[in-house]
């Protein structure tokens, strides 16, 4: 019985996969590289995006440089209170503006992202939990700043 079940088994095995593919696939054969000249707002929010952005800060010579300006914006909004006055929700929206400058032409691209979160009672979890989310957003805007770039480069 197991002997006709083993090769079955391994048949399924080798033939399934478990769905895997590679994070950047999508980002193969970028022929630009991503410099940031200036960037102001949300400190953190800034850190994680030039995080991001520094796997396209190449020295290549070959490569289009584009040239980056950042500008962000976090909000931390209130959108729901108990009856006795506290807030249980809040609302975290961060606003990114990128300056795109390409040999001598320039344009602008913005970007919204939002999530819905409950108070957490320790301030601390709600904060580092709030850095997280941050990073997220972070990768979610270069994501879309690289489909965007690919797309009217």
């Amino acid at each position: 019985m197991l002997k006709k079940l083993l090769p079955i088994i391994i048949l399924l095995f080798f033939s399934t996969s478990c769905g895997f593919e590679a994070k950047y696939k999508g980002f193969e054969g970028v022929d630009f590289v991503l410099k940031l000249q200036n960037s102001k707002g949300d400190r953190e929010l800034n850190n994680a995006i030039k995080s991001q952005l520094s796997r396209y800060d190449k020295d290549k010579d070959d490569y289009n440089l584009i040239k980056l300006d950042l500008d962000s914006k976090f909000e931390k909004i209130s959108i729901s209170k108990n009856s006795k006055g506290e807030i249980t929700k809040y609302n975290l929206k961060a606003e990114v503006n990128f300056r795109i400058s390409l040999d001598e032409k320039t344009r602008e691209i913005f970007f919204i992202e939002e999530f819905k979160i409950d108070k957490i009672s320790d301030t601390v979890q709600e904060k580092n939990y709030i850095q997280i989310i941050k990073k997220d957003f972070a990768q979610s805007i270069v994501q879309n700043l690289i489909i965007d770039i690919r797309k009217n480069k």
